[in-house]
């Protein structure tokens, strides 16, 4: 299971914030000994935000020309039903015109009725 990179930057600002509140609010603790966990939350958001542009910089750009359904369309290629799209098979709304998977019954645009051919 990947942990997503904004959860390391939410529990690394909770330690920091945390720590420092815990050392302000009791004048006997001294800020020096909770250094320790500031500095794992420091890393917890330096690694956070790595993770986070790791991943932006790691997702392919995929042209839209690749994709049936953002091409135009005549209203008749649209009601006619089926394109083959990437290895699944598309469907398109008769009413609106959106692209649905196969296996929905309706659309999740307008709602509209989707028949299944056999």
């Amino acid at each position: 299971m990947k942990i997503h990179g904004l959860v390391y930057i939410v529990v690394g600002a909770f330690l920091i914030v945390f720590s420092y509140y815990i050392s302000s609010i009791n004048e006997n603790i001294d800020v020096q000994k909770f250094m320790l966990f500031i500095w794992f939350g420091v890393v917890f958001v330096v690694v956070g935000l790595v993770k986070m542009i790791a991943n932006a910089l790691s997702k392919p750009k995929i042209a839209k020309e690749n994709f049936p359904h953002h091409q135009a369309k005549s209203r008749q290629n649209v009601q006619s039903g089926n394109v083959q799209h990437q290895g699944s098979l598309v469907k398109f709304c008769s009413k609106c015109g959106s692209a649905v998977r196969h296996f929905d019954n309706f659309c999740y645009k307008c709602g509209n009725r989707m028949f299944h051919r056999k």
